[in-house]
């Protein structure tokens, strides 16, 4: 659609609402979520199936938090009628985060989630698109384990940077293709970091979503920030 995204929200006479709809829309078209996660057809059947019966204001893609932490060699499993989750830690060893390559985009499913933008972008919706990622601090945190990378940031704040580094990196060419492929905006969401103190909140995520607005925002592309275990204190 390409519009105005902040003109959309704010001129609008009613008040607008972001559903990540993909599991209810699931359920609408029958089918299971391990099929949905890992079938282009029928998760664009699913995203258009919910904004078909709801009339959102968005339409979304889906919130998987997986994607990412896979591309990079995280395994990730499918537990009952669920979405993926990442299990296990992918490095456990500070001395492994300077061999650990930054991804191409396409690679894993990095690619499905693309081409299922490009479907939903493709058919014109008369509703802005909004895709999903994950921000660097949380996807650091999938890769060495959210407990010991929370160590790690205070015990050898030098290598936890070098991770986040590569983690944005990847999180800003990932956004990147999602803007060239016609979206109106991206959910970054980061909520591994709202488990920082404010003072940390800067340096290691802050500092960095910071950097990815200032490359990639526009008035026809948004960023929009989440954080949900952020705190009073953290404003």
């Amino acid at each position: 659609m390409n519009i105005n995204l902040l003109d959309y929200v704010i001129k609008s006479k009613q008040r607008k609402s972001l559903v990540f709809g993909t599991n209810v829309g699931a359920a609408l078209i029958r089918k299971s979520l391990p099929v949905v996660y890992t079938d282009e057809n029928a998760q664009v059947d699913a995203i258009h199936a919910f904004c078909d019966f709801f009339k959102p204001d968005f339409m979304t893609t889906s919130m998987d938090l997986s994607i990412e932490a896979e591309c990079f060699g995280s395994q990730v499993k499918f537990l009952g009628d669920s979405a993926p989750v990442v299990t296990g830690r992918l490095i456990t060893d500070t001395t492994q985060i300077n061999h650990i390559p930054v991804p191409d985009i396409g690679e894993m499913r990095t690619k499905f989630c693309l081409n299922i933008l490009q479907k939903i972008v493709s058919a014109k919706p008369n509703i802005p698109v909004i895709a999903g990622t994950i921000g660097p601090f949380t996807l650091a945190g999938r890769l060495f384990g959210v407990s010991e990378f929370l160590e790690l940031v205070i015990l050898d704040p030098e290598s936890s940077i070098k991770l986040i580094e590569k983690c944005n990196s990847f999180i800003e060419n990932y956004i990147c293709v999602i803007k060239s492929l016609g979206a109106d905006g991206v959910l970054l969401a980061e909520p591994t970091a709202g488990l920082l103190s404010p003072k940390q909140l800067g340096k290691f995520s802050s500092d960095y979503i910071t950097e990815l607005v200032q490359k990639l925002d526009s008035p026809e592309f948004r960023i929009i920030y989440h954080n949900c275990e952020i705190g009073r204190a953290h404003v």
